[in-house]
């Protein structure tokens, strides 16, 4: 492998990573085929999670290889701290042309060290161009599109990108290039031809929709109701979960045209979401205050230069390991104190993975009034505990079927398990105090 290899970074928001699991439970027939074939010559981390279930925070943790208690930055719209260099700085300083487009959803104005930048989200009409933000539930979430491809903002980042990736090549040094879509992020407007593919009656609703959240945190049902996806009825629930899957399939083609436009003996790339979509599943939409596995688990792909066949790591990672494995790869001095470099152990086909990683959700600020509300999570091999603080704490066996809907934090069976989560949620999340 190249000492300097190409790097492509294809980011999306807000995709489950049940769409690209080798059998996903209840949309099997979801047509894929740009990322199944990425899948097939890369490495697929199976348990892959995020380090918050919202944007700005995720985000910033991949720049700077942080958790959300190393970098503070806790909510959408706050910045990164000044001092801290990114994943850009660093590869810059190792001759490295960096160029960044789409979706930033970070520092307001300021490109953190990306030597060519253009925000997808300041220069045009987002009500004109496929996105805009919903003020109730009777808003529509999906629809046709009266124009095609070329005017949808996610249309037009590809057709950007493409162009970029062209000059990259044609330059002298190697380069890093970060695409950031907006979708399959809400709400799903989309041009006919992928609308249409949006049947109801195709995609059954999920097993867990009905769960009652008994024995839940109490801001899980308010939140609930606060972002619609209680007042949505069967109808308006198949709708709008098969505009999200249509809208995954548009985005499929995008990144299909993007990769197949590079030289992959040279590049690494690196396809991932910031986090994933509650989509109906508990009877919620979007993101917030909660950790359900559709939401924390992500999609991640790593496929390395000259890679021509597939594999799957079943160990525990989050984006900061891909932070500190990217900078691995280019031979950058890495300093992310909560990343790891995984670059020397998947080169040689060894195993991967962390005993315990963390998540955490400190307030949305995208519903209004503002809900501020700590919560972190801790997921181990076969588990994950939830403090929801001055609330119920939650623990799932993550091998009961359906998956979280039976909160077994107060089964004594459970009990030695509990703590030793606990314990280990409280040495590295400072909020958290340690069981007596």
């Amino acid at each position: 492998m190249s000492a300097s290899p190409n790097l492509l970074i294809l980011m999306v928001d807000q995709m489950q990573a049940q769409l690209l699991d080798p059998r996903p439970p209840d949309h099997a027939n979801i047509d894929l085929p740009q990322l199944r074939a990425l899948r097939e010559r890369s490495i697929q981390f199976e348990r892959a999670y995020c380090p918050a279930p919202i944007c700005t925070p995720c985000r910033a943790s991949f720049m700077l290889g942080e958790s959300l208690n190393q970098h503070g930055v806790i909510g959408n719209g706050r910045p990164m701290p000044a001092d801290r260099k990114t994943l850009a700085d660093r590869l810059s300083e190792v001759g490295y042309q960096t160029s960044y487009l789409g979706k930033w959803h970070l520092d307001k104005n300021h490109s953190r060290g990306w030597q060519r930048f253009v925000d997808g989200s300041g220069h045009h009409n987002k009500v004109d161009r496929g996105h805009w933000t919903f003020a109730h539930r009777d808003q529509p979430f999906e629809g046709t599109a009266p124009y095609g491809r070329e005017q949808h903002i996610d249309g037009e980042i590809c057709a950007t990108a493409l162009e970029e990736l062209d000059l990259l090549k044609s330059g002298p040094q190697p380069f890093a290039f970060m695409v950031s879509f907006f979708g399959p992020h809400a709400p799903y407007f989309l041009p006919k031809e992928w609308h249409e593919k949006a049947d109801p009656q195709r995609w059954p609703l999920p097993e867990d929709q009905n769960d009652p959240l008994e024995g839940k945190p109490e801001v899980q049902r308010e939140f609930r109701c606060r972002s619609w996806g209680q007042s949505f009825d069967e109808s308006k629930w198949r709708r709008i979960r098969a505009a999200y899957f249509a809208y995954n399939t548009m985005l499929d083609q995008f990144i299909g045209e993007l990769v197949n436009r590079i030289d992959t003996t040279n590049t690494a790339i690196l396809f991932m979401t910031d986090h994933g979509e509650m989509n109906g599943h508990h009877n919620m939409i979007f993101k917030g205050p909660m950790m359900y596995e559709q939401l924390v688990r992500i999609p991640l792909l790593l496929s390395l230069p000259g890679q021509n066949a597939g594999r799957s790591e079943s160990g525990l990672v989050n984006l900061t390991d891909m932070t500190a494995t990217l900078l691995g790869l280019t031979g950058a001095p890495s300093a992310c104190p909560d990343g790891r470099d995984l670059s020397f152990d998947l080169i040689r086909g060894h195993q991967v993975g962390r005993a315990h990683l963390i998540s955490e959700f400190h307030e949305a600020n995208w519903v209004e009034p503002v809900v501020k509300q700590r919560v972190a999570m801790i997921r181990d091999e076969s588990a994950k505990l939830v403090v929801t603080e001055g609330q119920v704490s939650e623990f799932y066996p993550l091998d009961e079927l359906p998956l979280e809907v039976h909160n077994r934090i107060r089964e004594e069976k459970h009990r030695d398990h509990i703590l030793d989560l606990k314990t280990r949620l409280a040495a590295e999340v400072d909020w958290i105090e340690p069981p007596l």
